[in-house]
């Protein structure tokens, strides 16, 4: 969003920052940070692998 307001203020500079960020979420547009997420160990990845080669000729009455 601060990229975006940033950006729309150099393009025009006679609007406040408060316009351009109300004009970007009448667009539906929100400030949001990513998520982070714990990446996959060697040990999920293992444990992944495993579970597909267990489960791979499961028909669809199997996983029921």
């Amino acid at each position: 969003m601060v990229y975006i307001t940033s950006k729309l203020l150099v393009i025009y500079a006679q609007i406040s920052a408060r316009t351009a960020r109300r004009a970007l979420q009448q667009e539906g547009l929100k400030a949001m940070h990513m998520v982070g997420r714990p990446l996959l160990t060697r040990a999920h990845k293992r444990r992944r692998l495993e579970f597909a080669r267990a489960h791979r000729d499961w028909t669809v009455d199997d996983w029921k």
